[in-house]
């Protein structure tokens, strides 16, 4: 049997509790996230810091969109061979 990563059970279980079954509802949840996130970094560090932060987390949300772009295109380029 294979082993559980915890990070995905708990992410799991976050979503179970919020009623998140679709798309639609784990893009709320996201937005709702950055908004709180947003707020904790306004009332934490100073706004060079927060804009370096933003500046991070786009840099890994694009990282991550091209690697699933990159993804479907494998899976549709080599469908039927």
């Amino acid at each position: 049997m294979a082993a559980v990563d915890p990070k995905q059970n708990s992410l799991r279980l976050r979503l179970k509790q919020k009623g998140i079954n679709s798309v639609e509802k784990v893009q709320a949840l996201t937005l709702e996230d950055c908004k709180a996130v947003t707020s904790l970094l306004a009332a934490k560090v100073t706004p060079q810091e927060a804009t370096e932060y933003r500046q991070w987390a786009l840099k890994i949300a694009e990282n991550v969109a091209q690697a699933e772009a990159k993804a479907v295109f494998w899976v549709l380029a080599t469908a039927g061979q």
